[in-house]
């Protein structure tokens, strides 16, 4: 019978082949679980920022509802001022334009009397003061 190959140190090799793949496959699982715990770890952050965006969409939702509320308030302001300005201006184009008088009866008075008292300082005829 053949004897098995023995290395230098005299163990077979079989049991060094059996030792390499354990150490082989020891170091995968340590890998592997390492890999498997990042995966685990981006997973719960991503939950978690899934949840933040979800309360962000939720705020957002409420904020744009809040601002389409005022946003139709203020429409209806507008359109009620709107309203009250074209009734303001028929109203003011309706009234007859203020009649501009020449000079009020009193100033007009005042001026003649200014006008005589100057003829009779002057020494003009009093005929002279009713001319002007």
């Amino acid at each position: 019978m053949p004897q098995p190959l023995r290395p230098a140190s005299g163990t077979p090799l079989p049991w060094v082949l059996l030792l390499l793949v354990l150490g082989l496959t020891a170091a995968l699982a340590v890998a592997g679980g390492r890999s498997v715990h990042a995966l685990a770890t981006r997973h719960a952050q991503a939950e978690r920022e899934a949840a933040e965006s979800e309360a962000r969409l939720v705020e957002q939702l409420a904020l744009r509802e809040s601002l389409q509320r005022r946003m139709k308030a203020l429409e209806e302001e507008s359109v009620r001022l709107t309203r009250e300005r074209d009734a303001l201006q028929a109203q003011l184009q309706a009234r007859p334009a203020p009649r501009v008088k020449a000079a009020p009866k009193a100033e007009r008075r005042k001026r003649l009397a200014d006008a005589k008292q100057r003829a009779r300082a002057a020494g003009l005829p009093r005929s002279a003061t009713a001319a002007r």
